[in-house]
């Protein structure tokens, strides 16, 4: 077979680029996106509620209705008609002389009443108690999918977490703890310059990455908190504003780059920081550089696996804090650009093992891989707000997954021999997941995907090679949610059991395991012999299988194994494997298993 072209990896990352577009179509009546009105006339928007008493006139607003001394929401002239209300059913409306009224966007003339908010994004994730309340309205409690409107203040509880996608295809990640107003946002169906993006964060933390509107014109583009204002240009970065100080933090806002850069305004001064570097500013004073974030400011993937740790059960339950410390955003994170948007590559000398199960009983594909720095042979794709995978190419073997919309319905970390190393499943979705064909480029259906990740773990040949004697690893660390031939979710690895080989011709003598699935049938698979590690990474592992129990077909069939080191010493094991008997029964899974 010959060897893939790179093409199959761009294809892969490019295709990720659907993950972070963003259709701003089919709103809900909370808020609206900006219209064009026409020139003159009433410049009213159609199925609007009728006035009942009109105003005085000139800027359309009732007595009484100001908001900071000033008329809410209205321009300069109008006709008096409420903010809010339009055309009645049965008469025209009789306009000012002058004056929409409105905010940018419309038309010449008309009716000088309030639109309604407009639409700035929607809630991607949303994990605890999170509200969103207009200045005249009422609380709305946040789901995913609720959209996001200009003037909303954002209130993020104790344990919660958001994620928003903005209509300019930008992204928030909102922290527990948190109050954040959207000031100002307006992204024009061109974006000819009067776009803006303007929000506050009171308090709390949150991550962001610049959409359109921080790209295109970054002076358009701003964060404020209370004591500072942070400009950027074309950035990721962190912003946390502590109101009071508490355990040795002082008060004030801090400001990490992560990419990009950003400019921090505030007593007078101005402070350029560039990727990596962290400002702060305290009340009243010019913004510093300091050496580092406070360790007691979180940051989103730590966030977001303490989140998903509470909110399902674990057969397992192996996190601990230094797995969290470890899932933090560092400073050697490699952030490329497609088209103008930005991915995050997985570092050097990272680990992945996936397990595809593909659609229509069309078999198991399995694979494991190691990410080299100049992403020739295999790279894996990270979500840039939360660093777990969503995309994985290896052009030496043709193994590929994308994520599309497919869920993620398990995932859980530990440490292992001093690597953080993750694991989870994706499954579900109305399109789901799927694999590129490395000969025809068909895209392949992919009902489960198994995978375990480790950020920069994987063991070295060097570090294997200068190990001596055979080590049984046995201790099963987490496994992901096993799935069987229909795609039920459920079972456990009672045992498992691989004997590895380390030295000058390393490999597999043994691979073992015992497990029940959702079906509550008996499986079984084996391999006593000798398997390269090389043979290992790419599945050649061969089990022999057995299936006892209701649904079993004729119990017996063969299934494949694959797999790495992981850990500074060798000392922990990711592998997947694939189990199907010769009438077509399966069970498939990943686990992380360690030695002493």
């Amino acid at each position: 077979m010959s060897r893939p072209t790179d093409a199959l990896l761009n294809r892969v990352l490019a295709c990720s680029l659907g993950l972070l577009l963003f259709a701003t179509s089919a709103m809900a009546g909370v808020c609206e996106a900006p219209q064009d009105n026409g020139i003159g006339g009433t410049g009213y928007q159609q199925q609007t509620l009728p006035p009942s008493d009109n105003g005085i006139g000139g800027t359309g607003a009732l007595p009484g209705t100001e908001r900071d001394g000033r008329p809410r929401d209205n321009g300069i002239g109008g006709t008096g008609v409420q903010p809010g209300l339009g055309k009645p059913e049965d008469k025209s409306i009789e306009n000012g002389i002058g004056g929409t009224g409105l905010v940018a966007g419309n038309g010449m003339g008309g009716t000088g009443r309030r639109q309604l908010a407009l639409f700035a994004g929607r809630v991607m994730f949303a994990k605890g108690s999170i509200t969103a309340r207009q200045p005249d309205g009422e609380p709305r409690y946040l789901k995913k999918d609720d959209p996001i409107c200009e003037g909303d203040t954002l209130v993020v509880a104790n344990d919660a977490l958001a994620q928003l996608h903005m209509a300019d295809a930008g992204r928030l990640m909102l922290h527990e703890n948190s109050r954040v107003v959207i000031d100002t946002f307006r992204r024009p169906s061109q974006m000819d310059g009067t776009e803006r993006f303007a929000i506050t964060l009171v308090e709390g933390g949150l991550r962001a990455i610049t959409g359109e509107i921080g790209k295109l014109h970054k002076e358009n583009y701003a964060i404020a908190t209370p004591v500072a204002r942070i400009g950027i240009r074309g950035t990721d970065h962190e912003v946390f504003h502590v109101a009071q100080p508490s355990h040795g933090l002082a008060a004030g806002t801090y400001n990490r780059v992560l990419s990009g850069g950003t400019v921090v305004e505030a007593g007078g001064g101005k402070l350029a920081l560039a990727p990596t570097q962290v400002g702060f500013v305290s009340p009243g004073a010019s913004p510093t550089r300091l050496n580092g974030l406070p360790a007691m400011l979180g940051t989103t993937a730590a966030d977001l696996l303490t989140t998903s740790r509470k909110s399902m059960p674990s057969v397992e339950d192996t996190t601990m804090d230094d797995v969290v410390q470890a899932l933090r955003l560092s400073s050697n994170r490699v952030v490329i650009d497609f088209d103008g948007i930005e991915m995050v590559i997985a570092p050097a000398g990272s680990a992945y093992v996936g397990v595809n199960q593909l659609s229509k009983g069309h078999g198991t594909v399995l694979n494991s891989s190691i990410m080299d720095a100049a992403l020739e042979s295999a790279a894996t794709l990270l979500d840039p707000l939360t660093n777990i995978p969503m995309a994985m190419a290896d052009t030496d073997t043709g193994f590929n997954f994308f994520r599309s919309d497919a869920k993620l319905v398990h995932f859980r970390g530990a440490l292992v021999d001093s690597a953080p190393v993750f694991w989870g499943l994706y499954a579900g979705g109305a399109e789901g997941a799927f694999q590129i064909d490395q000969e025809t480029g068909e895209d392949h259906a992919v009902s489960a995907h198994h995978f375990i990740y480790s950020p920069g773990g994987a063991t070295t040949m060097d570090v294997i090679q200068r190990i001596n004697g055979t080590f049984t690893f046995d201790k099963i660390v987490g496994q992901s949610c096993l799935t069987d031939e229909h795609g039920r979710l459920g079972g456990r690895i009672h045992n498992m059991a691989v004997d590895v080989m380390f030295g000058g011709n390393p490999g597999v003598t043994r691979y073992d395991v015992h497990l029940t699935d959702a079906q509550q049938r008996d499986w079984h698979g084996s391999m006593n012999g000798f398997q390269s590690l090389t043979d290992f990474a790419v599945g050649q592992v061969q089990l022999q299988t057995s299936c006892s129990g209701k649904g079993c077909g004729v119990g017996h069939g063969t299934g494949s194994a694959t797999g790495l080191l992981v850990g500074q010493q060798g000392k922990g094991l990711a592998t997947g494997f694939g189990l199907t008997t010769q009438t077509g029964q399966t069970v498939n899974g990943v686990a992380v298993l360690s030695r002493p």
